[in-house]
């Protein structure tokens, strides 16, 4: 059984190592259908400037719920709003000054963003409001990944995965001996 265990959890840890390095192929990620074509060469390409002088933190990462909402997160807590694809933005309340690397959301209202000293922040209500959930981790969190509105995974520095099957009401770790060591995961909370 631990043999078949083990295997599980390092097939799913490359998966979310490989997932990491290539490009995304989720609907968030995708390009417009209609958006103007790559030039070839001799084509001029103009530019809309949507930037601001009131956005002044490093922006890390960004979800669209649909074609016109979406957010970015930045550093120093910094979480951004739109509702028509960044012709305008409102800055949000996040209740951390943490650096803010990643987002992502189950749907339209629930939403995760994760970032330095095992941050975790969840709303249910489209982030008019943001609770800080407990991550059992101290280390960097950089990405996540849901599979539903209750299965995520985040991934972070020094090998640090950890997983909820809850929506996020807890977190377990998920280990690997990518460090060399052999640690064994209980098998409920894989």
């Amino acid at each position: 059984k631990m043999k078949i265990l083990k295997l599980y959890v390092s097939l799913l840890i490359w998966i979310l190592i490989i997932f990491s390095f290539t490009k995304c192929s989720y609907p968030h990620c995708r390009k417009k259908e209609n958006q103007d074509p790559q030039p070839t060469g001799t084509e001029i390409v103009s530019w809309t400037d949507k930037s601001t002088p009131s956005i002044s933190s490093t922006l890390a990462h960004e979800f669209f719920t649909n074609d016109l909402t979406g957010y970015i997160v930045g550093y120093g807590g910094e979480i951004y709003k739109t509702i028509n694809g960044f012709t305008s933005f409102a800055t949000l309340t996040s209740g951390t000054i943490q650096n803010l690397v990643g987002v992502w959301f189950t749907d339209a209202n629930i939403g995760y963003v994760v970032g330095n000293a095992g941050t975790i922040l969840k709303t249910t209500n489209a982030v008019v409001s943001w609770t800080i959930l407990n991550s059992g981790s101290s280390s960097d969190l950089h990405g996540l990944y849901f599979t539903d509105a209750n299965t995520g995974f985040v991934s972070g520095q020094s090998f640090t995965i950890i997983k909820t099957v809850n929506g996020g009401a807890t977190w377990y770790p998920v280990h690997s001996d990518l460090t060399g060591g052999t640690v064994v995961t209980p098998l409920a909370s894989i």
